[in-house]
């Protein structure tokens, strides 16, 4: 259930709503629970709500939307799953769904940038203006960096050929070593070396 505090019809509602839930949680496994529409906005968003209060049934991945008379005995046969013709919501536009999520996510993010700036007008007694533009500079700072992150993640790595790939050993042969791969074999002076294990790799 999906509820404003301050609304009327759902006050008017709620005793009928904490009868139906002792109801289900007495006799089978059901959860019930609600959600408070004016502080859960990016919930609200997810879940599309045009009216309080909204009722709906998640069961696994499938979400259904109650639309018939709000009385208790109708309420638990949907439930229940014993409505006949119910009908699970197009995953696509469902609350689990991409549209669902990205609604949620752009909500829920506004919401916090909103809740951030009356934190600094309110809390840190900074004008307007000037929290405004903090915000604004450090969301262009992390959005630079995230670019720039982004980028690199996208430029091609250059290819490496099979002969840089190719294993090698080193061979000492008296005054000389030998590095071989399966395409070639070099010999070096050792006596030419300024460091011999500084050239083995």
């Amino acid at each position: 259930m999906s509820f404003p505090s301050l609304s009327r019809h759902c006050k008017r509602f709620a005793q009928t709503y904490e009868s139906i839930a002792a109801h289900l949680h007495s006799t089978t496994s059901i959860k019930v629970a609600k959600v408070d529409g004016s502080i859960e906005r990016a919930l609200s968003s997810r879940f599309n709500i045009k009216g309080y209060p909204s009722f709906f049934l998640v069961s696994g991945w499938d979400l259904y939307e109650y639309n018939q008379p709000r009385t208790k005995n109708k309420m638990i046969q949907f439930a229940l799953q014993k409505d006949d013709g119910m009908e699970p919501m197009s995953f696509i536009t469902s609350p689990f769904g991409p549209f669902g999520m990205t609604r949620g996510f752009i909500i829920s993010t506004g919401t916090k940038i909103l809740d951030l700036f009356e934190y600094l007008v309110q809390e840190k007694g900074l004008g307007k203006t000037f929290a405004a533009v903090i915000m604004a500079s450090v969301g262009i700072f992390f959005g630079t960096i995230f670019v720039i992150l982004v980028g690199l993640a996208l430029v091609p790595k250059p290819k490496r050929s099979s002969r840089d790939e190719a294993p090698y050993f080193v061979a000492i042969h008296g005054e000389t070593w030998v590095r071989c791969n399966f395409f070639s074999c070099a010999k070096h002076e050792l006596t030419h070396m300024l460091g011999f294990r500084d050239n083995l790799v």
